[in-house]
């Protein structure tokens, strides 16, 4: 009995381990992706069977064993689907782009639920929202038409503009005209010899390795209203500023067109997938 309780400790770590794991990475992943959180999960549990040579085996702990692993799983089934103790993680954005003469709604979930179908519809349309979402490349979300607000528009305002030699040097700020938490410049990499932000000088070798190929450098900016930009250009050459911002979930006015979201749901997880968000896109020649 000691033999076996001893040996149980392996295992009883293990369990404590890999429980908890399961739970943080579908949190983190989400339902779309909840097949990978399980096979890293599996491939975690399949290498601490060797903890469990040592425990003793009869019929009878089998049967045990397998009498409490159905039971498991039929209070899995019943218990199975959404609730306000369990909430379903879901999304949905508004865009204002002014830049395309657009509003939309979209959303990074796979389907629409009782609540996000009130703005997608039914059978919504697929399509990249990389302008709005760059990590997302051109993976299609769900995006429907959207009643038109007047959402302000971020700003672009140029602060310095120099010209020496075969070099202009322009500084300019993008500034949100309303509480957003995130503002977003893209700039065309072509043109652009180095840029700064934030006392951090980028070279085009280190704007190339940081668009990873892609043909605009993106920058993003947390906290402030706005932040400064200075970029180093051909002397002549127009550069052309595209600037969106992104609150903290709906805004008021936004909300009022989809209603309060329910009890059974909740906002993914930020980062991995497209979050609730207002947002407000424009651009600029400087």
């Amino acid at each position: 009995m000691a033999g076996a309780l001893l040996w149980s400790a392996g295992p009883a770590v293990a369990v404590v381990l890999f429980v908890p794991l399961t739970g943080s990475l579908l949190t983190a992943l989400g339902i779309p992706l909840a097949s990978v959180a399980m096979v890293f999960v599996t491939a975690g549990l399949v290498s601490a069977l060797p903890l469990l040579v040592r425990l003793p085996a009869t019929g009878l702990s089998a049967v045990v064993a397998a009498g409490v692993a159905l039971a498991l799983l039929g209070t899995g089934v019943v218990r199975h689907g959404f609730s306000a103790e369990r909430p379903r993680p879901d999304s949905l954005l508004y865009v204002r782009d002014d830049v395309k003469a657009r509003t939309l709604w979209f959303s990074g979930d796979p389907a629409p639920d009782a609540w996000t179908r009130g703005a997608l519809g039914d059978d919504p349309r697929r399509a990249a929202v990389n302008d709005y979402f760059p990590p997302r490349g051109d993976e299609p979300a769900m995006v429907a038409k959207a009643p038109a607000l007047d959402i302000p528009l971020p700003e672009v305002t140029v602060l310095d503009d120099t010209t020496r030699g075969g070099t202009r040097t322009v500084r300019f700020r993008a500034e949100s005209q309303r509480p957003a938490w995130r503002i977003q410049v893209r700039l065309p990499q072509k043109p652009l010899a180095a840029c700064t932000v934030a006392g951090t000088r980028l070279d085009r070798a280190a704007m190339k390795e940081q668009t990873g190929g892609a043909n605009d450098v993106v920058f993003h900016h947390y906290g402030a209203r706005g932040f400064d930009v200075s970029c180093e250009v051909p002397a002549g050459t127009r550069l052309r500023v595209d600037v969106a911002d992104y609150t903290i979930g709906l805004t008021p006015q936004v909300r009022d067109l989809v209603g309060p979201r329910p009890r059974d749901t909740v906002p993914v997880a930020f980062g991995f997938l497209p979050e609730d968000s207002v947002i407000a896109r424009a651009a600029e020649e400087i």
